[in-house]
């Protein structure tokens, strides 16, 4: 069964009306500039390699570690209209919580072994995101 994507809130403006709002000379801070540094394959890694252990899930893990994700799309997403470049790795980190977050679900009602195939398909998922040799402007 294929993770249901989850649906992020929209944001308070249109897309549109934040453009025309900032403009193309407008960017980021730079400390939310810099959380795209994170949008990588070793801090999704770090998140995800204290999910299972010994083959076990840890809940109290994957509930922290989609709750970290889930912030982190909150902001990548409020300036994605401006790296329309980066709309692959978004789609990636979007798949990951979608798994993680149904994993939740499944380990709610005890069906532990589907859990760990969510887990199992989001490690998958985070293999395709841009490893530490993509140096980013501030990372």
């Amino acid at each position: 069964m294929a993770p249901v994507r989850p649906t992020l809130p929209e944001p308070a403006l249109p897309a549109q009306e934040i453009e025309e709002t900032y403009g193309d000379g407008m960017a980021p801070a730079d400390e939310v500039l810099g959380t795209l540094c994170n949008l990588r394959q070793s801090h999704v890694e770090l998140l995800s390699s204290r999910i299972l252990v010994d083959g076990q899930i840890d809940v109290q893990m994957l509930r922290l570690a989609a709750l970290s994700l889930s912030d982190d799309l909150g902001v990548w997403e409020g300036i994605a209209w401006q790296y329309a470049d980066l709309e692959d790795e978004l789609d990636a980190a979007r798949s990951v919580y979608g798994h993680w977050e149904y994993a939740i679900g499944l380990t709610d009602v005890d069906d532990v072994d589907a859990a760990v195939e969510q887990i199992e398909e989001a490690e998958l998922v985070i293999d395709t995101l841009p490893g530490d040799e993509v140096v980013e402007v501030g990372c």
